[in-house]
């Protein structure tokens, strides 16, 4: 059986959240280029014409970088704490995408949709919680 890893301390927390930072960012430079596209209703007639345009703008290939740079600090992240605490926490993606969306993209997000925020941002407390909890026993 493998060794439980350590907990989640601040400085891996905030390592955590430099990844979903830089993975709500590649969604946002995802969603730039597709705009500047132009095509708004993408099939199959349309979509190598989408793919070259998309292709043609620097925000795709940037948002890879980002996710590249993202990989190598998540490798490091998995080494030093569990799989079942890491993800959980790393869903703070999912409460800086509709930020960035309404800062950025101008996008309306719905009282509903900032429900589930608080919800997400809660369990990624209780995941926080719970490896000092299991470490203690």
């Amino acid at each position: 059986m493998e060794k439980q890893k350590g907990r989640i301390t601040l400085t891996i927390f905030l390592w955590i959240v430099v990844t979903d930072v830089l993975e709500a960012l590649s969604q946002l430079l995802f969603k730039s280029a597709a705009e500047a596209t132009g095509i708004h209703n993408v099939g199959i007639e349309n979509a190598l014409q989408f793919l070259g345009a998309a292709a043609a703008n620097p925000d795709p290939w940037l948002a890879i970088l980002f996710h590249i740079i993202n990989f190598a600090i998540w490798i490091g992240i998995l080494s030093r704490i569990d799989l079942s605490a890491a993800h959980p926490t790393g869903s703070t993606s999912f409460v800086f995408v509709p930020i960035f969306a309404v800062l950025f993209l101008h996008e309306h997000v719905s009282f509903a949709r900032w429900v589930g925020t608080l919800l997400i941002m809660g369990g990624i407390y209780f995941v926080t919680k719970s490896t000092r909890a299991s470490e203690e026993t």
